[in-house]
């Protein structure tokens, strides 16, 4: 899940490879969940408040920066951020 300004969980493990998050927008204002790290980069589209967001990907081993990158890097400096381990 992810609000105003969190995901929950900030913290992500998982397996490397193919991967379904869902997420569903319990805030307010619009977000997104973007993964970033390793010369990997995906994200969702803009989940409005109280809709949900799907991103599939496959994902390599390594560690790697989630944020909302909307509001010009504010969601994130407000706390939408976490780590996602993939091993």
């Amino acid at each position: 899940a992810m609000g105003d300004y969190y995901f929950k969980p900030a913290d992500i493990n998982i397996k490397p490879g193919k991967v379904k998050f869902l997420l569903t927008n319990e805030g307010k204002v619009a977000h997104r969940f973007e993964i970033t790290g390793n010369g990997f980069d995906e994200g969702t589209k803009n989940v409005l408040a109280g809709e949900e967001g799907v991103l599939e990907v496959t994902i390599p081993a390594g560690v790697y920066k989630t944020f909302c990158a909307l509001g010009g890097g504010d969601h994130e400096k407000q706390g939408s951020v976490g780590t996602l381990t993939a091993k």
